[in-house]
Protein backbone atom coordinates (compact mmCIF):
# COMPACT_ATOMS: atom_id res chain seq x y z
CA UNK A 1 0.00 0.00 0.00
CA UNK A 2 1.36 3.42 -0.93
CA UNK A 3 2.15 5.84 1.93
CA UNK A 4 0.02 8.97 2.24
CA UNK A 5 0.57 11.52 -0.49
CA UNK A 6 2.11 14.81 0.63
CA UNK A 7 1.23 17.56 -1.86
CA UNK A 8 3.93 20.03 -2.92
CA UNK A 9 4.03 23.19 -0.82
CA UNK A 10 3.29 26.41 -2.66
CA UNK A 11 4.27 29.74 -1.11
CA UNK A 12 2.79 32.70 -3.00
CA UNK A 13 4.75 35.91 -3.30
CA UNK A 14 3.88 38.70 -0.90
CA UNK A 15 1.06 41.00 -1.99
CA UNK A 16 2.76 43.90 -3.78
CA UNK A 17 -0.04 45.89 -5.46
CA UNK A 18 -1.04 48.13 -2.54
CA UNK A 19 -0.98 51.79 -3.54
CA UNK A 20 -0.10 51.15 -7.17
CA UNK A 21 -1.73 52.87 -10.13
CA UNK A 22 -3.15 50.70 -12.90
CA UNK A 23 -0.18 51.43 -15.16
CA UNK A 24 2.18 50.16 -12.45
CA UNK A 25 0.60 46.72 -12.26
CA UNK A 26 2.38 43.82 -13.99
CA UNK A 27 1.58 43.58 -17.69
CA UNK A 28 -0.15 40.24 -17.15
CA UNK A 29 -2.40 41.80 -14.50
CA UNK A 30 -3.30 44.75 -16.75
CA UNK A 31 -4.09 42.45 -19.66
CA UNK A 32 -6.16 40.20 -17.43
CA UNK A 33 -8.30 43.02 -16.03
CA UNK A 34 -8.92 44.74 -19.36
CA UNK A 35 -9.07 41.86 -21.86
CA UNK A 36 -9.94 38.65 -20.01
CA UNK A 37 -11.94 39.68 -16.95
CA UNK A 38 -13.12 42.88 -18.71
CA UNK A 39 -13.45 44.62 -15.39
CA UNK A 40 -13.11 48.15 -16.65
CA UNK A 41 -15.81 50.80 -16.12
CA UNK A 42 -18.71 50.36 -15.71
CA UNK A 43 -18.24 46.70 -14.72
CA UNK A 44 -15.40 47.63 -12.35
CA UNK A 45 -17.86 49.66 -10.26
CA UNK A 46 -19.76 46.55 -9.18
CA UNK A 47 -18.08 44.60 -6.32
CA UNK A 48 -20.26 41.56 -7.05
CA UNK A 49 -18.72 41.37 -10.53
CA UNK A 50 -15.28 41.19 -8.94
CA UNK A 51 -16.32 38.34 -6.68
CA UNK A 52 -17.92 36.46 -9.56
CA UNK A 53 -14.70 36.84 -11.54
CA UNK A 54 -12.73 35.55 -8.56
CA UNK A 55 -14.89 32.42 -8.63
CA UNK A 56 -14.34 31.98 -12.36
CA UNK A 57 -10.60 32.45 -11.94
CA UNK A 58 -10.48 29.86 -9.16
CA UNK A 59 -12.39 27.30 -11.19
CA UNK A 60 -10.08 27.92 -14.13
CA UNK A 61 -7.12 27.21 -11.84
CA UNK A 62 -8.59 23.88 -10.72
CA UNK A 63 -9.11 22.88 -14.34
CA UNK A 64 -5.58 23.93 -15.34
CA UNK A 65 -4.02 21.91 -12.53
CA UNK A 66 -6.01 18.77 -13.24
CA UNK A 67 -3.80 17.49 -16.07
CA UNK A 68 -0.61 18.20 -14.10
CA UNK A 69 -2.00 16.46 -11.02
CA UNK A 70 -3.04 13.40 -13.02
CA UNK A 71 0.47 13.14 -14.48
CA UNK A 72 2.05 13.42 -11.01
CA UNK A 73 -0.22 10.73 -9.61
CA UNK A 74 0.53 8.47 -12.58
CA UNK A 75 4.28 8.80 -11.92
CA UNK A 76 3.77 7.93 -8.26
CA UNK A 77 1.65 4.91 -9.13
CA UNK A 78 4.21 3.83 -11.71
CA UNK A 79 6.95 3.82 -9.06
CA UNK A 80 4.75 1.69 -6.81
CA UNK A 81 4.04 -0.79 -9.61
CA UNK A 82 7.73 -1.22 -10.42
CA UNK A 83 8.53 -1.73 -6.73
CA UNK A 84 5.89 -4.46 -6.52
CA UNK A 85 7.50 -6.27 -9.45
CA UNK A 86 10.82 -6.12 -7.63
CA UNK A 87 9.29 -7.94 -4.68
CA UNK A 88 8.54 -10.94 -6.88
CA UNK A 89 11.46 -10.98 -9.35
CA UNK A 90 14.44 -8.87 -8.20
CA UNK A 91 16.74 -9.80 -11.09
CA UNK A 92 19.74 -7.83 -12.33
CA UNK A 93 17.76 -6.80 -15.41
CA UNK A 94 14.93 -5.61 -13.21
CA UNK A 95 17.26 -3.39 -11.18
CA UNK A 96 18.71 -1.82 -14.33
CA UNK A 97 15.25 -1.18 -15.73
CA UNK A 98 13.98 0.17 -12.41
CA UNK A 99 16.95 2.54 -12.10
CA UNK A 100 16.41 3.93 -15.59
CA UNK A 101 12.68 4.33 -14.98
CA UNK A 102 13.38 6.09 -11.69
CA UNK A 103 15.72 8.56 -13.35
CA UNK A 104 13.22 9.31 -16.11
CA UNK A 105 10.37 9.65 -13.65
CA UNK A 106 12.26 11.92 -11.26
CA UNK A 107 13.40 14.10 -14.15
CA UNK A 108 9.84 14.60 -15.36
CA UNK A 109 8.45 15.25 -11.89
CA UNK A 110 11.13 17.69 -10.72
CA UNK A 111 12.02 19.36 -14.02
CA UNK A 112 8.66 19.40 -15.81
CA UNK A 113 5.58 18.78 -13.68
CA UNK A 114 6.47 20.61 -10.46
CA UNK A 115 7.79 23.74 -12.26
CA UNK A 116 4.70 23.75 -14.49
CA UNK A 117 2.46 23.48 -11.44
CA UNK A 118 4.26 26.37 -9.75
CA UNK A 119 4.08 28.52 -12.89
CA UNK A 120 0.35 27.87 -13.10
CA UNK A 121 -0.12 28.93 -9.48
CA UNK A 122 2.14 31.98 -9.93
CA UNK A 123 0.08 33.18 -12.89
CA UNK A 124 -3.11 32.56 -10.93
CA UNK A 125 -1.82 34.69 -8.04
CA UNK A 126 -0.88 37.57 -10.36
CA UNK A 127 -4.47 37.66 -11.61
CA UNK A 128 -5.92 37.00 -8.18
CA UNK A 129 -3.95 39.91 -6.71
CA UNK A 130 -5.21 42.13 -9.55
CA UNK A 131 -8.75 41.43 -8.36
CA UNK A 132 -7.72 42.18 -4.77
CA UNK A 133 -6.23 45.48 -5.96
CA UNK A 134 -9.43 46.33 -7.83
CA UNK A 135 -11.77 45.65 -4.90
CA UNK A 136 -11.10 48.83 -2.89
CA UNK A 137 -14.49 49.09 -1.17
CA UNK A 138 -14.08 49.15 2.59
CA UNK A 139 -10.31 48.83 2.41
CA UNK A 140 -9.25 52.39 1.57
CA UNK A 141 -7.29 52.87 4.79
CA UNK A 142 -5.61 49.46 4.85
CA UNK A 143 -1.95 49.30 5.76
CA UNK A 144 0.39 47.04 3.78
CA UNK A 145 0.09 44.41 6.51
CA UNK A 146 -3.72 44.59 6.38
CA UNK A 147 -3.69 44.20 2.59
CA UNK A 148 -1.46 41.16 2.96
CA UNK A 149 -3.76 39.62 5.56
CA UNK A 150 -6.84 40.40 3.46
CA UNK A 151 -5.31 38.77 0.38
CA UNK A 152 -4.22 35.73 2.37
CA UNK A 153 -7.69 35.31 3.85
CA UNK A 154 -9.12 35.22 0.34
CA UNK A 155 -6.48 33.06 -1.35
CA UNK A 156 -5.50 30.51 1.32
CA UNK A 157 -8.72 28.41 1.14
CA UNK A 158 -8.37 28.21 -2.65
CA UNK A 159 -4.69 27.26 -2.54
CA UNK A 160 -5.37 24.71 0.20
CA UNK A 161 -8.04 23.12 -1.96
CA UNK A 162 -5.54 22.54 -4.79
CA UNK A 163 -3.47 20.39 -2.45
CA UNK A 164 -6.55 18.59 -1.13
CA UNK A 165 -7.68 17.83 -4.68
CA UNK A 166 -4.29 16.30 -5.51
CA UNK A 167 -4.38 14.10 -2.40
CA UNK A 168 -7.97 13.06 -3.17
CA UNK A 169 -7.00 12.15 -6.73
CA UNK A 170 -4.07 10.03 -5.54
CA UNK A 171 -6.29 8.31 -2.97
CA UNK A 172 -8.93 7.54 -5.59
CA UNK A 173 -6.36 6.09 -8.01
CA UNK A 174 -4.77 3.99 -5.25
CA UNK A 175 -8.17 2.64 -4.27
CA UNK A 176 -8.95 1.85 -7.89
CA UNK A 177 -5.67 -0.04 -8.31
CA UNK A 178 -6.19 -2.04 -5.11
CA UNK A 179 -9.84 -2.87 -5.71
CA UNK A 180 -9.59 -3.20 -9.48
CA UNK A 181 -12.50 -0.86 -10.10
CA UNK A 182 -12.68 -0.63 -13.89
CA UNK A 183 -15.48 1.92 -13.66
CA UNK A 184 -13.37 4.46 -11.83
CA UNK A 185 -12.69 7.80 -13.48
CA UNK A 186 -10.72 10.80 -12.32
CA UNK A 187 -12.69 13.50 -10.49
CA UNK A 188 -13.69 16.38 -12.74
CA UNK A 189 -13.31 20.05 -12.08
CA UNK A 190 -16.59 21.24 -10.56
CA UNK A 191 -19.25 23.27 -12.28
CA UNK A 192 -20.06 26.52 -10.52
CA UNK A 193 -23.48 28.13 -11.04
CA UNK A 194 -21.51 31.03 -12.50
CA UNK A 195 -20.33 28.75 -15.31
CA UNK A 196 -23.92 28.26 -16.34
CA UNK A 197 -24.12 31.82 -17.60
CA UNK A 198 -24.04 31.66 -21.38
CA UNK A 199 -20.90 33.72 -21.76
CA UNK A 200 -18.83 32.68 -24.80
CA UNK A 201 -15.72 33.24 -22.69
CA UNK A 202 -16.75 30.49 -20.29
CA UNK A 203 -17.90 27.41 -22.22
CA UNK A 204 -19.78 24.73 -20.34
CA UNK A 205 -17.39 22.11 -18.94
CA UNK A 206 -17.98 18.38 -18.67
CA UNK A 207 -20.28 16.97 -16.00
CA UNK A 208 -18.61 17.42 -12.62
CA UNK A 209 -17.92 14.97 -9.88
CA UNK A 210 -20.55 15.85 -7.26
CA UNK A 211 -18.29 15.64 -4.21
CA UNK A 212 -15.61 17.89 -5.69
CA UNK A 213 -18.28 20.30 -6.88
CA UNK A 214 -19.66 20.56 -3.37
CA UNK A 215 -16.22 21.14 -1.84
CA UNK A 216 -15.25 23.89 -4.25
CA UNK A 217 -18.62 25.61 -4.07
CA UNK A 218 -18.41 25.52 -0.27
CA UNK A 219 -14.90 27.02 -0.32
CA UNK A 220 -15.89 29.84 -2.65
CA UNK A 221 -19.16 30.46 -0.81
CA UNK A 222 -17.33 30.70 2.53
CA UNK A 223 -15.08 33.35 1.03
CA UNK A 224 -18.04 35.29 -0.38
CA UNK A 225 -19.94 35.11 2.92
CA UNK A 226 -17.10 36.86 4.74
CA UNK A 227 -17.56 39.91 2.55
CA UNK A 228 -21.32 40.33 2.59
CA UNK A 229 -23.01 43.26 4.27
CA UNK A 230 -24.58 46.62 3.66
CA UNK A 231 -21.20 48.27 3.08
CA UNK A 232 -20.38 45.73 0.45
CA UNK A 233 -22.43 47.38 -2.29
CA UNK A 234 -21.75 51.13 -2.31
CA UNK A 235 -23.35 53.44 -4.88
CA UNK A 236 -21.65 52.94 -8.21
CA UNK A 237 -20.68 56.60 -8.48
CA UNK A 238 -18.78 56.47 -5.18
CA UNK A 239 -17.09 53.23 -6.03
CA UNK A 240 -16.28 54.50 -9.49
CA UNK A 241 -14.54 57.54 -8.04
CA UNK A 242 -12.41 55.33 -5.85
CA UNK A 243 -11.51 53.12 -8.80
CA UNK A 244 -10.58 56.05 -11.02
CA UNK A 245 -8.37 57.56 -8.31
CA UNK A 246 -6.44 54.31 -8.02
CA UNK A 247 -6.30 53.81 -11.77
CA UNK A 248 -4.66 57.20 -12.16
CA UNK A 249 -2.53 56.97 -9.02
CA UNK A 250 -4.32 59.80 -7.16
CA UNK A 251 -5.80 59.62 -3.64
CA UNK A 252 -9.58 59.65 -3.44
CA UNK A 253 -11.00 62.57 -1.47
CA UNK A 254 -14.18 60.90 -0.27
Amino acid sequence: MLPSFTPPIYEPHAYAYAGLAFSQLPTIAQHYLTTVARLMPPAAYDPSAIHEERSRLSLSLFRSLQGIDIAMVEKRQEAYSIAKLGDTSPTHEWYETALQKDQERLHEVFNVLLPERERTLDEFMIKFDALVWLDVDGHEDFSLEQWQEHRNNLSTPILNYTGQALVALDSAVSKKNVEGDDNWRSPSVPVSPIWRTHSPRYPRPDKAHSEMQWKVERTLQDIRNKHRGSAYHPPSSVYGGKWHSRKNGRPHSG
